[in-house]
């Protein structure tokens, strides 16, 4: 599926400039061992700069997400559908799930400057000001009809058992959609190498179906990423 442009007409040396910076708040903020209170505050940091890296094509999985959403929503389904953005970061999804019909967006953030810009957005009817897989979790069971995690899945993001809890939000039927960084998938990686096993491991328990795993380009800096879609049985 081809990714959408978001690139605006900004001279080579801005495009430049926020690719270094980018570069830099990555490293930092995906650093292995770092806590889950460090990433908070890394996020807090960049909240008001965030959608540049969307918006310029830096960035893909959002859009992969939102793709993916309207892929599997018909149109004529969307008002009635509910939907958790989990990390909904500064709220670019959820703006554009409402642009295209959906009314009932509730948001999972962990950073108060991501939601402080979030909620200047008016498209989220709920916010839950935490993360999933740390401990006690608010966000009701068997509520939603999709979830979705961009990018969220990492070290000191959400935990691996944090799908266990994707699943427990999820209505009976539901749909669970996951997009995360190809070369985090590898066996090898800390972290990540155990998520796709720990995916493979509730599919065989039942309590989930792959609809579709999809590699695509560009996740971010042009390195391959995955697109998850799970249907909650």
């Amino acid at each position: 599926m081809k990714i959408m442009s978001l690139r605006t007409s900004n001279n080579d040396h801005t495009e430049n400039d926020l690719m270094t910076a980018t570069k830099i708040k990555i490293a930092k903020t995906f650093k292995i061992g770092i806590s889950p209170n460090a990433v908070v505050g890394s996020y807090n940091d960049w909240s008001t700069s965030f959608e540049e890296i969307i918006k310029q094509g830096i960035y893909n999985a959002p859009i992969i997400a939102l793709q993916e959403v309207l892929r599997r929503v018909p149109p004529e389904s969307r008002l009635a559908t509910s939907v958790l953005d989990v990390g909904a970061g500064t709220g670019w999804l959820g703006t554009c799930l409402h642009k295209e019909g959906f009314r009932k967006i509730h948001a999972l953030e962990p950073s108060e400057g991501m939601r402080r810009v979030l909620r200047e957005k008016g498209v989220y009817t709920k916010e839950f000001p935490e993360s999933l897989g740390t401990g006690p979790c608010s966000v009701p069971s068997n509520t939603y009809d999709v979830v979705i995690s961009s990018g969220s899945f990492d070290e000191g993001h959400i935990p691996v058992t944090g799908l266990d809890e994707l699943v427990r939000v999820a209505k009976k039927g539901g749909l669970v959609l996951i997009v995360v960084l190809m070369m985090k998938l590898k066996p090898t990686e800390p972290y990540t190498g155990k998520l796709e096993p720990h995916m493979e491991e509730l599919e065989g328990k039942g309590v989930w179906i792959k609809v579709e795993r999809r590699v695509f380009p560009n996740f971010i800096f042009e390195k391959e990423g995955v697109m998850f879609t799970f249907r909650v049985t």
